[in-house]
């Protein structure tokens, strides 16, 4: 017998889709994610943060699309957009040039009237930075970062508070044998330890940089960048760096949670840096332009009383290889 009442309709709610984008900045590749598609806005925030093993699945060359970092993208009260930059790893980190310059093209695919406002500011976990871009014919071609660098003992290694050594030009260490030099990005810290005493620390990335030649990169860069020389959880990164004739020919770069790179943003600085103050090449405050495995950048040192005080790098952008949504 066929009963008269209604059967209640089940409703199935599709499973929220994200929409992202693939950037390659010359070969270092990121996952860029900051608007849902079923709402306008590149800065809607409903299904962020994301879970860790969800980004780490996402960025898995095996299982996933396949990118060395993720990068969520926000507003910010205090520039033009803020960032989260995480690696491969899923550990988060404070700064990385080539995740900044893939966030601002990220923001060109979604705007393009942002164009006009250049350069534009992102704010990251280790400060606020400047982004500039060059278009042509409506194309995006490059976006350029500025970095300033650290040289502080105090916050670079793992010592006693020292005076008098805030502007030194560089630190060169000898880590188990090995000579680098050390420059840091980011900002420095003022915190209480627990004895009271009022102390620095740097909210960013360290870079040793060497010009030896090793046979083993891999094993060196994890020997230096885990040496308890460095400060308790300091993300060190590792960069061989090769000259020939004046100029810079390679930079090799080994980054923490990621692995090798073709191309580090802040570690082609930090050679130019670590270059400059040992005089093998000559260049101040004059465009330098370096090969790498995927094109080239170019940088530009600023230099007062022939200290660093700040570079820019302009590099390539292969802006979104595709348009994907993934399903969470």
């Amino acid at each position: 017998m066929t009963t008269q009442r209604q059967q209640k309709k089940v409703v199935h709610n599709e499973p929220p889709k994200l929409e992202f984008f693939k950037f390659s900045a010359n070969g270092n590749t990121a996952i860029v994610v900051g608007s849902n598609k079923e709402k306008k806005g590149i800065f809607d925030q409903s299904l962020l943060p994301l879970k860790e093993e969800i980004r780490k699945k996402i960025t898995s060359s095996s299982i996933g699309i396949g990118a060395n970092y993720f990068v969520e993208v926000y507003p910010s009260k205090y520039a033009t957009f803020g960032v989260k930059i995480y690696t491969k790893d899923g550990g988060n980190i404070p700064l990385d040039g080539n995740a900044l310059r893939c966030a601002r093209a990220y923001l060109f695919e979604h705007n393009q009237c942002l164009v006009k406002d250049n350069p534009v500011t992102v704010s990251a976990d280790a400060g606020i930075y400047d982004l500039g871009v060059e278009v042509n014919n409506c194309k995006l071609e490059n976006v350029s970062v500025d970095f300033k660098p650290i040289f502080n003992r105090n916050v670079l290694l793992r010592i006693p508070n020292a005076k008098n050594n805030h502007h030194e030009t560089c630190v060169i260490e000898d880590i188990n044998g090995k000579k680098f030099v050390l420059i840091g990005f980011g900002r420095e810290e003022g915190y209480t330890a627990d004895s009271q005493e009022r102390k620095q620390r740097l909210n960013g990335i360290i870079h040793a940089v060497t010009f030896q030649t090793f046979h083993d990169y891999t094993n060196i860069a994890k020997e230096v960048s885990e040496n308890p020389l460095f400060p308790e959880n300091a993300i060190v990164n590792v960069d061989f760096v090769k000259i020939e004739k004046d100029k810079i020919i390679s930079v090799d770069s080994f980054v923490k949670g990621v692995g090798y790179v073709t191309c580090s943003d802040t570690g082609v600085c930090a050679a130019v840096i670590a270059a400059l103050k040992g005089n093998p090449i000559q260049a101040i405050n004059e465009p330098i332009s370096i090969s790498l495995k995927r094109g080239s950048v170019t940088i530009i040192p600023t230099m007062i009383n022939n200290e660093v005080v700040r570079v820019s790098l302009t590099g390539s952008i292969d802006a979104g290889y595709k348009i994907e949504e993934i399903t969470l």
